[in-house]
């Protein structure tokens, strides 16, 4: 009976070690017939580049700049209609217009204006010429009766008095008085006649020119493509797209028309590296939308100053800007978001291998190096310089040495080999227990 009992307690375990194996399956590398063997990398000697990255966006670096339009008096423009970003246009084409309603309105009071003025002008002028006919008509007669007083003070008959001849002579003095007065009152009309149409005249020509100039104005409120390409609009203080609707202001960027074919990175390095870049350092380039595909470049243009990178990221940083050599017109746009690797130095022949073989311990340094038999062995290193995904080896391992990712770069390389299994159709998994009889 006892051994019925222990038997039975046998298949029982052996029943739970089974279900036990079913459910760690489902979360564990599956056992198929062969061992998953360790990641193992080769120690090389290899060229051996230092680079810095930089992050930044894509631009052109000769854009034709669509702002807000010089007029005389305004500030601050309205969008009324706007060409959707990203469209080709070709030279002629309508890109921008602007609300008229201000224009308009000083437009029509500015006619008003050159209307009833040109009837003053015309008006004055009748006047005028009207007052400067009296007054010449009474210098005419001036100086007829002027004439008339020297005839008779000519005359000296003894049948005219004494009284009468000294009358007669103040009579001629007195009309040569009145026909001087005539003449300078026809002059100073004249004079002032001249003045007042001027002044009039002006007006009118002042009047004219703020009609044409608002009409300009009106004209200006559209605008259209000078060049052919491609459209990207400008952003606001905020850094918010510019869209139908908005004010802006004089100086303003509306849209750009880039040229595709000579582009540049504007980027920002840390504050930490800024020391090791330098002009014409070669860069590798490549777009956060497209990382495959790499582009040479060279550095062009440092920055002056250093600055905060914005109001989120108030970390310190320095601007560059990278000419692009090999620009490709059919995948780079400006505002592309993009990394460059800015080439610091290059080493033709270092010791190295990747970064994330290192295990750090309380001793320092250390990679799981393979011996011929199969087994790890925990080897420290004096590790040297640092470039983006390898370091140099100073000491501890040689060329040709087989190492280790360590159990966590592993542990993520069987895991993902798991799922893609699992995921597989027609898999198969097979579980051995093995236990002795009793």
């Amino acid at each position: 009976m006892t051994k019925h009992k222990g038997h039975r307690r046998w298949i029982i375990s052996v029943c739970l070690v089974i279900l036990t194996l079913m459910i760690a399956s489902v979360f564990l590398p599956i056992k198929t017939g062969q061992t998953e063997q360790p990641a193992q990398v080769t120690v090389v000697r290899a060229p051996f580049s230092i680079t810095i990255q930089a992050t930044g966006e894509i631009h052109s670096s000769s854009s034709t700049i669509i702002g807000c339009p010089t007029v005389s008096g305004m500030w601050q423009y309205t969008i009324a209609t706007l060409v959707p970003e990203g469209s080709v246009v070709k030279q002629g084409d309508l890109l921008v217009s602007f609300d008229p309603k201000s224009i308009n309105e000083n437009l029509l009071v500015r006619r008003s204006e050159l209307e009833t003025a040109r009837k003053e002008l015309e008006g004055l002028r009748i006047t005028e010429a009207e007052q400067f006919d009296a007054l010449t008509l009474s210098l005419s007669q001036a100086a007829v009766t002027r004439e008339k007083a020297r005839n008779k003070a000519a005359l000296s008959d003894d049948h005219v008095s004494l009284n009468e001849i000294k009358k007669n002579k103040l009579d001629y003095e007195l009309a040569t008085l009145n026909e001087q007065l005539a003449h300078n009152r026809v002059e100073t009309q004249k004079s002032q006649m001249a003045q007042r149409i001027r002044f009039s005249e002006n007006r009118v020509l002042s009047l004219e020119k703020s009609v044409s100039e608002q009409m300009e104005a009106l004209e200006k409120m559209t605008i259209f493509a000078p060049t052919e390409g491609l459209v990207v609009y400008g952003t606001d203080w905020e850094g918010n797209k510019i869209k139908v609707g908005d004010t802006v202001w004089f100086g303003q960027i509306i849209l750009e028309i880039p040229n595709l074919t000579n582009m540049e990175m504007r980027a920002v390095v840390a504050e930490k590296d800024a020391g090791q870049v330098h002009q014409d350092q070669k860069t590798e380039i490549r777009l956060d939308a497209n990382p495959d595909r790499l582009f040479h470049g060279k550095l062009t243009s440092l920055g002056r100053i250093f600055r905060e990178k914005s109001r989120d990221q108030p970390v310190i940083v320095f601007d560059v800007t990278v000419s692009i050599l090999d620009p490709d017109d059919q995948i780079l746009r400006p505002g592309m978001a993009a990394k460059a690797d800015i080439l610091v130095s290059t080493d033709q022949d270092v010791l190295q291998i990747p970064v994330r073989t290192l295990i750090y311990t309380s001793e320092g340094p250390c990679v799981l190096k393979n011996s011929l038999l199969g087994s790890t062995t925990l080897v420290p290193i004096q590790p040297g310089r640092l470039s983006a995904e390898t370091i140099e080896v100073l000491s501890g391992l040689e060329a040709g040495d087989q190492i280790v990712l360590p159990a966590t770069q592993h542990d993520e390389t069987a895991q993902s080999r798991h799922t893609n299994r699992s995921t597989a159709p027609n898999s198969t998994m097979t579980i051995r227990i093995q236990g002795s009889d009793s």
